[in-house]
């Protein structure tokens, strides 16, 4: 027996139209304020007022940055502006090691010099051959 495998499974479904269902959301809470800014504002305010919420609604269903959705751009950028951030730098440029964590095995050298792989030209080509199969 055979089962079929998803194809596309990137691809958000065109639910409404050729619209999707975060596209169309973002199109009805805008719809549905300009709404009640024609209730409650006169002409002139309606229209100062009802530009720039459509568009953001515009701009939120259908603008991306980079092939991301702007809500995702928007998010994570106040990720970035408002999550707190620890920076470290030291002046000698070598990598902060914590001394706290005792070797696991008995061949490992403790006096602080790092251990290097060392790789072949032989162990190399067979590596790329390897990956190149895959």
């Amino acid at each position: 027996m055979r089962a079929t495998v998803p194809q596309f499974i990137d691809v958000e479904d065109r639910v409404i139209g050729p619209l999707t269902i975060k596209q169309f959301l973002y199109l009805l809470a805008g719809g549905i304020v300009v709404f009640f800014f024609w209730f409650v504002f006169d002409l002139e305010l309606f229209v100062i007022a009802s530009i720039p919420v459509v568009l953001i609604s515009l701009a939120l269903a259908f603008f991306q940055v980079g092939g991301r959705p702007l809500i995702a751009t928007v998010t994570s950028l106040f990720g970035y502006i408002f999550k707190p951030k620890v920076l470290v730098w030291r002046r000698d440029g070598q990598p902060q090691v914590d001394r706290s964590v005792k070797p696991v095995g008995g061949n490992q050298k403790t006096s602080g010099q790092t251990n290097q792989a060392r790789i072949k030209k032989g162990q190399l080509d067979k590596l790329s051959t390897a990956l190149d199969i895959f």
